[in-house]
Formats: C-alpha cells, structure tokens, sequence
C-alpha cells in the first residue's frame, strides 16, 4: 500500500515542518478520470502509459474541483499533468462551438515554461480540428504585441488561458479580458509566481514585498476578489510570530471544499520547492485557499530526485581544475593564501566545461550562469571550441506567437516587474501583428532533436519548469542565488527517472566552502566527477 505526505515539509535548506499521512488506495494502470481522447494523446505524443504516483495523486481531487497545494521532486511531470487537467474539464463541459468565458487560467513565471505549456495543451487536443483549439486555447506572452492579443480576445474568448501574469493583468486592467468566471486558477511553480519572506527574513524586505508586490500577486488578488469575495470580506489582520508556522492537521474525514459563487472555483498550486510559510501565507494571511488539500510527494522532504548525482569542479588561475568530492587532489594553495578571483564566464572556466563535454561526448547539456550579459561572450566561446550552442531565448519562434525578437534580444534577467522572467526585449525589437498564435515551428525543436544545439545557455531565472528530456548534464558556473534556485536548475535533468548529472563550475577556492556545505544540508547524491 502506497503512502503520501499530506503537508507540506520544508526542503531541506531551511526550516521543515513533517505533516500526518494519509493511505493512498492501490495505484491505477491508467489515467484516473481522464477522457479517452486525452490518454490517448499522452501516450502517443508523450510516451506516458500509466500515471506515476504523483500524477494518480494529484488527477482525482484536482478533477473535483478542491483547492490543491501540490508538492514534488523535479522531473516527475507536474506541468504535463496540470495541462491534461485543464484539457480534461474542457473535454467533459462539451462546450459549444464558442466559449463564452474562460474556464482555466494557468499562470507560468516564464514565456519559455508558458510557450511548452500551450504546446502541450494543443498536443492534447489535437483529436480535435486546428479552428477549435484556435477557439479554446489562446496563450498571452509579456513582450509580445498587446494590440495583436487584444484584437485576438474581442475576436474570441478562450475556455483556457496560458501566460504570463503581467501582461494578463493589463488586459484586466484595460477590460479586455474578463475573469470574472474562472473555474480554475493554477498557479504553476508558485513559490516564484508569489513572493513571501520567510519568517527570519529582515523587516526591510518585509516591507519591500508588502508595498511592492508581484504583478502575479495582484492578478491573483484580482481573481480571488472576484470569485471568493466572501473570504476576503472576512479577512482579519495576523498577528506576526517569531516561530515558523505550523501546517494544520489534516482532518479525518476528507473534506471538499463548497463553492459560494454560482460557479464552481478552485486553485491548484504547485512547485518542487514550497516552503510551509507560503502555505501559511496562501491559507491564513491572503486567504486565497479554501480549505485545501494538501499533496506532498517529496519523501522525508527531498526535492531534487536520487536519479541525479551532483558534483564540484574549482578552476585555479592556472587553468587546472580541482574536483571538491577528490580526495586524493591536494589544493596547490595554503589555505591561508590568497587567490585570484576569476569571473564566473573566464575563459578558463569555459575551457573546463569544453574539455567535459568533448571528453564525455556530451550530446544534450543545459549550462545556467547569473548574469545575462555573460551569455553571449559564454555562447560565443563554445561555439568556437566547436560545441554548437544557442541562447535559451532564441529556441522559441516569437513569430509564431505575434513578434520577431532580434538577435540582439538579450536573455532571462531578474525583472523589475516581475511577470517577464525569461528574456528582456532590445529597442530593436519589432511587433509582427498575426492572427494565428499556432507555432508553425516547435519550440526547443533544434534542441530537443539532437541534430543542431548541443548546449542550451540561460540564466538561472531561467530554471523553472522547462522539460527538455533529453538533457544529460546541467553546467552551473558559480555559486547559485539560493538552494531553490539551485534545485530547480539541477531539475533540468533527471527527467521521468533518466540518470542526469549536475557540475557546479567554482572560479577559484572563494565560493567552494559555502556550496560544499549547502550541497550536504541538502543531502544530495554527491561525489568525485567520473570520466565516461
């Protein structure tokens, strides 16, 4: 009998809070509740058969309609299951040749994660002809022409809606768009979509998330207003705490949430790293949740999967690497002595990764640096060493989706807006007014098929959600942000159980200390780089 974590635990980076369990009935060999037509399309456009343990979990309370906060290691497929989701409500309302609301808003941190979620979506319903998934399905990017998209929602409404939370919020703002009956709201990779300071954060960024908040915020308060003004009504003020929150106690006998407007709401929030005072905050303080139910598929609170092994290379001035997890490499340095610090993107750095990849014959790689302005200099080096390689940014036809970015276009850079996470337009960019936002040529084609890119370059911010299966080895040059975002990078292997390979590339000795230490708190699969 298989069981489930029914809170949600801290990863181990931080604080962790252990919930009660509750017993799973024996897993299914097909897709719980999931119209036939929609199965089908998983298993011949995806290769999946049969649900995993996250996907038998998650399906049937999501289909009812409950509120869900959902929690699970990387690469156990997430976001496929939360588009089969709303392409099954759409399948079983039967809707008439022309929606008249929309029906699911599914929410994505970055254009990247929402162009590969519409991809999916139309992949689903491709049973049904090009005009009537033109009707239902429509995805609104930040960045993209908002004249083009405005036209495009007077034309039609669609049953669901996949995009950015920025530019959704302008089209409500400008009453173009009305969501007024929403019956779903999913919230994908929602630790980064709602920012909430940790309980021992300093009161100045308190405050800055409290006078500042995302745009992703505010729609999501838009919404709620709207569909649960009851709970907003009754709000009252939290008194802050110094101890961390408490997860609730699950009660005995499942209880399903009632809706009090005419037509049923729900919110369903995932993400790999979600930490209990996001709960908290979505539950008590923004009262978004109603009485949720609370999925935690993470065992003993790991969410990087064991399929990845995780390892540590230093670069020295002189070019030599040292591996952190090789015992029987002695630092050419005193540790009282002084190095010279390298930029993350030096060319020595680089050299290490090239001799990698050429020495392993590594065909499918991910390489995440964090600043954008390395990128080009960092793509322009491998592709001399004869690695072909390409920006993140330019494996998606924007064309197809209403504007031409230019090669000058730069990649993911942390927004001051927060709602446009993967890629900052140039001045240069120009708007192709379209009509049709089918992609005529398939995201991450080049990539995903072998024949061209051998190495995608990206930001860190880049990290969420992308499933690339393909993809051996993820390259980190210098220490990572957070140990979230250093998940989410390593997340980018390892995907539906394939073996993956993390290397963390250091530029000298003054970081190795602290990612050593951060790689045990987590309790990764550590050791000394092999050579294949």
């Amino acid at each position: 009998m298989k069981t489930l974590s029914t809170s949600i635990s801290l990863y181990r980076a931080g604080l962790r809070v252990i919930g009660q369990r509750r017993q799973l009935s024996t897993p299914t060999s097909t897709f719980p509740n999931i119209p036939k037509s929609i199965a089908e399309n998983l298993s011949t456009r995806f290769k999946i058969t049969s649900p995993n343990d996250a996907q038998t979990a998650l399906i049937p309370p999501a289909l009812s309609g409950r509120d869900i906060v959902f929690r699970s290691i990387t690469g156990s497929g997430k976001s496929i299951t939360l588009v089969a989701i709303a392409a099954s409500k759409l399948e079983k309302k039967q809707p008439s040749s022309q929606p008249n609301h929309v029906q699911t808003v599914l929410l994505s941190p970055t254009r990247e994660l929402a162009v590969q979620l519409y991809q999916w979506t139309t992949q689903l319903l491709e049973h049904h002809d090009a005009d009537y998934i033109k009707k239902h399905v429509q995805v609104i990017l930040n960045g993209l022409d908002r004249t083009e998209q405005t036209s495009r929602l007077q034309k039609s409404t669609p049953s669901i809606l996949i995009g950015t939370p920025l530019r959704i919020l302008e089209l409500v703002d400008d009453g173009v768009l009305d969501l007024s009956k929403v019956e779903t709201l999913v919230l994908d990779e929602v630790d980064y979509l709602i920012r909430e300071a940790s309980p021992k954060a300093s009161v100045r960024e308190k405050f800055r998330n409290t006078i500042h908040p995302k745009p992703s915020e505010t729609l999501v308060q838009k919404i709620v207003h709207l569909r649960r003004p009851e709970l907003i009504e009754n709000e009252q003020p939290i008194t802050p705490k110094s101890q961390s929150p408490k997860m609730p106690s699950m009660p005995k006998k499942p209880v399903v949430a009632v809706a009090q407007s005419r037509t049923p709401f729900q919110i369903i929030a995932t993400s790999a790293t979600l930490p209990a005072f996001l709960y908290e905050s979505l539950v008590k303080r923004r009262k978004w949740l109603k009485n949720p139910l609370l999925l935690d598929m993470t065992s003993t609170g790991e969410t990087s999967p064991p399929n990845i092994s995780h390892h540590v290379l230093t670069v020295r001035e002189d070019g030599t690497t040292r591996d952190l997890y090789d015992s029987s490499q002695e630092d050419a340095l005193p540790i009282d002595e002084l190095e010279m610090a390298l930029p993350d993107a030096d060319d020595l750095v680089i050299d290490a990764v090239v001799d990698i990849i050429k020495r392993d014959n590594i065909q499918s790689a991910m390489l995440f640096v964090s600043s954008s302005v390395a990128l080009g200099p960092i793509l322009d080096k491998l592709n001399a060493a004869g690695i072909p390689s390409d920006k993140l940014i330019r494996q998606v036809e924007w064309s197809d989706f209403g504007i031409e970015v230019h090669a000058t276009a730069r990649d993911s850079e942390p927004q001051k807006e927060a709602g446009t996470v993967e890629g900052t337009m140039s001045s240069t960019t120009k708007a192709a007014v379209v009509s049709d936002t089918t992609a005529k040529t398939a995201p991450f084609a080049s990539f995903t098929s072998g024949d061209n890119i051998r190495v995608l370059v990206a930001t860190e911010h880049a990290a969420r959600g992308l499933d690339m299966p393909n993809i051996s080895h993820v390259f980190i040059l210098g220490p990572p942000i957070s140990p979230t975002s250093y998940f989410h990078m390593a997340g980018r292997t390892g995907r539906f159980g394939r073996r993956g390979t993390v290397i963390t590339v250091l530029s000298g000795r003054r970081y190795s200390e602290r990612v050593l230490k951060m790689l045990k708190s987590l309790q990764l699969s550590t050791g000394m780089l092999k050579k294949v």
